[in-house]
């Protein structure tokens, strides 16, 4: 009877334990279901990097030229190229401000360096280095004459077909002008010209500026009696559609890149509102010419 009883207790333990065996496999097949509809419904993430845009900030710039050294850019009519006394936007704060954006640094941290200057009336091709080091190897470029600078001007009368100016140029600051000087109160100011086409007593000439004195076009055109169409502080009559332009463009500049690299050759879009004659009369490589 001791060995029934105790027979009996043993069975009852067992399926005691049995039945609690069940439940936890049970509880444990039940959390797996819950973990794997979870993992299932779960967004799906990617475990590919994202993309990086290589697209350009939105920029009102026009930009010519960009390279990790350089960035050339057409300066519109009526902009200034360095800030002034007037305090208006000049291209030296939308061009620091470009590189700004695509940096990613402060607009205070910014270089750009202006290593030649644009009439504000005139339009064209504009230079900016973006380190110290390039800045000054342009600008002793431009001191060696070392650059080629080609201008396109619209100019009231008829100069001859081909030819050279050479003047003595100094500035009057009270009129904020240049003159026609002599050798003693002057610099050395050379170009050379190609006249175009001539219509209705005006023409279009084509230049190259072998020195780059304060308003030399201007002056030395004027002082021969050829001032630019809309250049009032000079001599024409005429305003153009936009009254902040003179018939003058920096057309195409060619450089050779720091290092002594390849030849860089940059030219300006044809500027709209001219007193053109045709559009396609001129929009040859100026290096193909004998200028």
């Amino acid at each position: 009877m001791r060995l029934s009883f105790t027979a009996k207790i043993i069975s009852s333990i067992a399926g005691i334990m049995l039945e609690c065996r069940k439940r936890s496999v049970n509880s444990r097949a039940e959390d797996l279901g819950k973990d794997t509809m979870a993992r299932q419904n779960r967004p799906r993430t990617s475990l590919k990097k994202p993309r990086t845009s290589t697209k350009k900030p939105q920029t009102s710039l026009k930009i010519l030229h960009e390279d990790d050294e350089l960035i050339l850019v057409y300066k519109p009519p009526g902009k200034l190229t360095q800030g002034d006394a007037t305090g208006d936007k000049s291209m030296v704060d939308s061009v620091r401000q470009y590189l700004a954006k695509t940096s990613g640094q402060r607009f205070g941290k910014v270089f750009a360096g202006m290593v030649h200057r644009l009439d504000r009336p005139a339009t064209g091709v504009l230079v900016f280095a973006k380190t110290p080091e390039v800045a000054a190897y342009m600008m002793d470029q431009f001191k060696k004459r070392a650059i080629r600078k080609y201008y396109l001007a619209v100019v009231h009368g008829q100069p001859s077909p081909k030819g050279a100016y050479e003047d003595y140029l100094a500035k009057e600051p009270q009129n904020r002008r240049s003159v026609v000087t002599s050798e003693e109160e002057g610099k050395a100011a050379q170009l050379r010209f190609l006249t175009l086409d001539v219509r209705n007593d005006r023409s279009l000439v084509l230049i190259r500026l072998e020195t780059g004195r304060s308003h030399q076009i201007r002056v030395q055109f004027s002082s021969r009696g050829f001032p630019i169409v809309g250049d009032r502080k000079y001599g024409s009559r005429e305003v153009l559609r936009n009254p902040g332009m003179i018939a003058l463009c920096a057309y195409q500049l060619i450089f050779k890149r720091p290092g002594g690299r390849r030849l860089i050759s940059v030219r300006s879009p044809r500027p709209q509102h001219w007193p053109w004659f045709d559009p396609n009369l001129f929009h040859q490589d100026c290096k193909e010419l004998n200028l």
